[in-house]
């Protein structure tokens, strides 16, 4: 809620900054949290063995000193008690290991084979079944998914606590090798607050794309889009909102009798990090960057329609000249507008 303030004026911060602080923290507190859950991911299947090794290696190691002191006897059993130690490690740890390998690759290869199942099936029940199998892949340390000929619509990630698809592939453009994998069609699907780290949404060989990726009303508030690539992918938006006045409606007064004013859109990419993220010869449709994240170190090479698009005033010129620098051809140079009452 937003309130005004004592003479009436509309107090409207825009949230970006403390939306970025949020998204910052949790960026940092991801590496540590991603090691633990990587080392006990191997650890878990052989906790129990490991436990005996270790504490029969800390009881060997505790009598080690003594051992000039056995009896013949006594030493004879203190050397197989070392032979036992190595036997336990290798056939109640390492053989333990290597089948959790095993069946991880298994349930692995299942989940992505219940996903190539369902990708073309558009129904609730296809998008629960693929989620849960996202869900499970992550749990397995699988994030960087193939979801090549995905048709999806009406879809949330973070709704269904997916904080990661880091690596995944939407779309490679033509495939010739697997048709399934071709045409992948997203619709009102929200990629707000997860981890789209080097995802390849779509992927062109230079100036040619086809088949590439067809995204609509996507939304990456907050998102981390580092090193994504939406090359040739043809993106539009129809749920934009041009005017900043128009992102708020007014829910009335408090209990003190003020009134209280909501925030009800954000800006497709508000938030997003865009860290060499890639849009080359893209068709962009109003999309609206307002509020992204190192816009700047984006490339707009050759991409199309930025002249509906929205950007900060502030970048504007600055992503026009990097556009217009990095365009190889005078044929590929383009426009860049920002927000307006009209859109362009």
């Amino acid at each position: 809620m937003i309130r005004r303030d004592r003479k009436g004026r509309a107090n409207r911060p825009r949230p970006q900054p403390y939306r970025r602080l949020r998204w910052r923290l949790r960026r940092l507190a991801e590496p540590p949290t991603r090691l633990l859950r990587w080392i006990w991911r191997w650890i878990e299947p052989i906790w129990p063995a490991l436990a005996v090794v270790i504490t029969l290696g800390l009881a060997l190691l505790r009598l080690r000193p003594a051992f000039p002191t056995f009896g013949d006897l006594d030493k004879g059993i203190y050397i197989a008690a070392w032979g036992t130690f190595f036997d336990v490690l290798l056939v109640a740890v390492i053989l333990v290991l290597f089948e959790a390998v095993r069946q991880r690759r298994d349930r692995i290869e299942r989940h992505l084979e219940e996903i190539d199942d369902y990708k073309k099936w558009d129904s609730e029940e296809a998008r629960l079944r693929i989620a849960g199998s996202i869900r499970r892949l992550a749990r397995l340390g699988k994030t960087d998914i193939d979801f090549g000929g995905l048709i999806l619509r009406n879809f949330s990630f973070k709704d269904q606590d997916i904080q990661s698809l880091a690596g995944a592939t939407f779309s490679e453009g033509l495939r010739l090798d697997r048709m399934s994998k071709n045409n992948t069609q997203l619709e009102n699907i929200d990629f707000s607050f997860v981890d789209c780290s080097s995802v390849v949404f779509s992927r062109s060989f230079d100036t040619f794309a086809v088949l590439g990726l067809t995204g609509k009303n996507l939304n990456f508030i907050s998102s981390n889009l580092a090193s994504a690539s939406f090359d040739g992918a043809r993106l539009s938006w129809t749920d934009y909102k041009a005017d900043e006045p128009d992102w708020f409606v007014d829910e009335g007064q408090d209990d003190e009798g003020q009134p209280m004013i909501r925030q009800v859109y954000y800006p497709a990419f508000d938030g997003a990090d865009l860290a060499g993220c890639s849009f080359r010869y893209a068709e962009l449709d109003h999309a609206d960057f307002r509020g992204a994240v190192n816009i700047l170190k984006a490339d707009f090479t050759g991409a199309k329609g930025l002249g509906s698009c929205f950007f900060d005033a502030a970048v504007r010129d600055k992503v026009l000249a990097s556009a217009a620098n990095s365009t190889p051809t005078k044929s590929h140079v383009v426009r860049v507008g920002c927000a307006s009452s009209d859109g362009f």
